[in-house]
């Protein structure tokens, strides 16, 4: 998770990802591939209060405008 400040609450939630680590049976445990069952979302600021040092450090270095 990303927030567009230095704390999640006052500031935007801008991006979340989601990945399968892998499967354990109660014995073994079963990597996932890092390259399949991943999710990455990015998302529109919802308030005026924003970095933009954050916006600058999102993966796709792009900067979302705020509402």
């Amino acid at each position: 998770m990303e927030a567009d400040g230095p704390i999640p609450g006052p500031y935007s939630m801008v991006s979340f990802g989601l990945a399968v680590a892998g499967t354990f049976d109660g014995t073994l445990f079963e990597a996932a591939d890092p390259t399949k069952d991943t999710f990455y979302a990015e998302l529109k600021p919802i308030s005026d209060t924003f970095d933009p040092e954050a916006h600058r450090a999102l993966r796709c270095g792009a900067f979302i405008s705020p509402p």
